[in-house]
């Protein structure tokens, strides 16, 4: 054999391995793609059932799932905003002010109405009112104080309604404005203010009425006292509550842990301290202690 006939028979001995390998190889897949189509077949069925449109009720084409969750979402924040309203009311204009001789004037204004309605109504009122030092310098101490005078304002007004014999103390909480109790996302701020009434029972028992239906002015109670004194006399210690827009930037912080009274061991019944705060029905007898019913309140974490 030539030189020449060796290179063809090599070329084409190579040639013919292929062409064999090939025909193996196609052999072998034959039988795995008859049984890839009927499958494939399947899927598509099943996949038509979940999500062709002509059958929703076995599916829903993507376009229309986004625009039934945008419109779940537009009632959930519908909802959200009906809650806020009613839980957390916006405060009056005035108290909204921004400045400190437009706030100075709003508590000059509300200060004289409080001691000239406590004089006309001959009720007792502290001799020095919390806010009678003026505002601070900063725009976001202002906005705290201004709302604290919103609280003690509207408790001092209910106290006057129910015709109280004395508001002895007014202690708003010293807060500063980067450590303000706030809820979890910090969209909304607690201020507390405490209080010392002193008030005969039937007046008392109107006081409480008069707190629970206060919260469509935003006063929530958040921690009670009631002291049984003498000849009918009742003293109440009280911790106000008032959620409102957090406008000052304070970040959302564990709550503090308020004290809680106890009852002394000597007391009689009839002159223990309640000492939640649930609030006692409106019609107890003079000489039963009130009885605690469930909180209602939503503005006090008690």
């Amino acid at each position: 054999m030539t030189p020449d006939q060796r290179v063809l028979a090599i070329w084409g001995g190579g040639a013919g391995v292929c062409v064999v390998l090939g025909c193996v190889l196609l052999w072998s897949r034959g039988a795995t793609l008859s049984e890839m189509t009927p499958r494939a077949v399947t899927l598509h069925g099943s996949y038509e059932k979940l999500y062709h449109p002509d059958r929703p009720q076995e599916g829903i084409p993507a376009a229309e799932a986004v625009q039934e969750l945008t419109r779940a979402k537009e009632r959930q924040d519908g909802e959200l905003r009906t809650v806020e309203g009613v839980l957390v009311p916006e405060l009056p204009k005035p108290y909204l002010a921004v400045g400190v001789n437009t706030g100075s004037a709003i508590i000059h204004s509300d200060h004289a109405a409080m001691r000239s309605r406590a004089q006309s109504l001959q009720i007792g009122l502290p001799t020095s009112l919390p806010l009678d030092r003026g505002l601070s310098e900063s725009e976001a101490a202002q906005a705290i104080e201004l709302s604290q005078l919103y609280l003690y304002r509207a408790v001092v007004d209910l106290c006057f309604e129910a015709g109280v014999v004395k508001i002895s103390a007014i202690a708003p909480e010293s807060v500063v404005p980067g450590k303000i109790e706030c809820d979890p996302s910090g969209t909304y701020m607690i201020l507390n203010c405490d209080f010392e009434i002193e008030t005969g029972y039937e007046a008392g028992q109107k006081l409480l009425q008069n707190l629970l239906e206060a919260h469509k002015s935003g006063v929530g109670i958040r921690a009670l006292t009631i002291v049984q004194g003498r000849e009918n006399q009742q003293k109440f210690k009280l911790t106000a509550s008032l959620i409102t827009a957090n406008r000052v930037g304070a970040k959302p912080a564990a709550p503090t842990e308020r004290p809680r009274a106890t009852v002394p061991a000597s007391s009689a019944p009839a002159s223990a301290p309640s000492t939640s705060p649930a609030l006692p029905p409106a019609a107890a007898p003079a000489d039963v202690a009130p009885k605690a019913i469930p909180p209602r309140g939503r503005l006090g974490g008690g």
